[in-house]
């Protein structure tokens, strides 16, 4: 199966931070960077790893096998929060965008959701 994302595509997934909040307030999406499963990062500390647990390479190919045959979409990502903190998470490769696509979707929702509040604002005044 060929994969949807090559390694090193930078990728987004409508992770924006603070968009619950006023518009004003909102952080750019959260940017990813698909990873090779052998990637040492993915082993270490992340969301489907066992902490201080050090895999072999044998180990690593087993878990990529099942995790494969969970889900063939699956692909790690190194994400990087806006404090420049890093984690892997597995994400189904179906549900990622560009980078691009998502900042353009986010800066429209923003210049939205502004414009919204701002009428609601005017018609309270």
């Amino acid at each position: 199966m060929e994969r949807i994302w090559p390694v090193g595509s930078v990728v987004g997934a409508r992770r924006w931070p603070y968009y619950g909040a006023h518009p004003d307030v909102w952080l750019e999406p959260l940017r990813g960077v698909v990873l090779d499963f052998r990637d040492p990062r993915v082993w270490r500390a992340s969301s489907h790893s066992a902490h201080n647990h050090t895999y072999s390479a044998g180990e690593i190919e087993k878990e990529i096998s099942l995790l494969m045959a969970a889900n063939p979409f699956l692909v790690p990502v190194l994400w990087t929060d806006q404090y420049g903190c890093s984690h892997v998470f597995l994400e189904d490769s179906r549900l990622l965008r560009s980078y691009q696509q998502d900042l353009e979707e986010w800066l429209d929702e923003r210049e939205e959701a502004r414009s919204s509040s701002y009428d609601r604002c005017v018609s309270l005044g």
